[in-house]
């Protein structure tokens, strides 16, 4: 059972992620967009990936991660390496308000942002993930 909830921990992981990354590069090439017809279209397929796959994943991810650490609480709670993970799932979920929110007044013109800031958001994102990725794979092993 628990090999399921892994299974579906990581593939939430990879919709979360997939789903900010391709949203917020497709931004940084919509606020270069002169063209009303394609911004409209772009907007459209950004809300598409964010509703559609990256808030799915972000569901199917923490919700699988609860059960994940449901059955220990005290030895996740007191392990370095998921302290940091935790930092840093809180961060995402960070980035992932900002992201959700500008993206929304983007799409309906109710707010400009340039392209170098959604190439920021797209690094910062990248850059948590990362940490998260060093936090579980070798922190787990080195981090007590």
């Amino acid at each position: 059972m628990m090999a399921w909830v892994i299974l579906f921990h990581v593939v939430g992981m990879v919709f979360w992620i997939g789903g900010l990354l391709v949203a917020t590069a497709m931004l940084g090439q919509h606020a270069l967009e002169s063209s009303p017809e394609a911004g409209a279209a772009l907007g459209l397929a950004e809300m598409r990936m964010l509703r559609g796959i990256a808030n799915p994943g972000a569901v199917i991810t923490i919700v699988t991660g609860v059960l994940l650490v449901s059955p220990q609480p005290a030895y996740y709670l007191h392990a370095t390496w998921f302290q940091a993970k935790a930092i840093l799932v809180l961060c995402l979920i960070v980035l992932h308000a900002i992201t959700y929110r500008r993206t929304s007044r983007f799409v309906r013109r109710q707010l400009w942002v340039p392209r170098k800031n959604w190439m920021i958001l797209h690094g910062a994102i990248s850059l948590v993930f990362l940490g998260i990725l060093v936090a579980v794979l070798p922190g787990r092993l080195y981090w007590k």
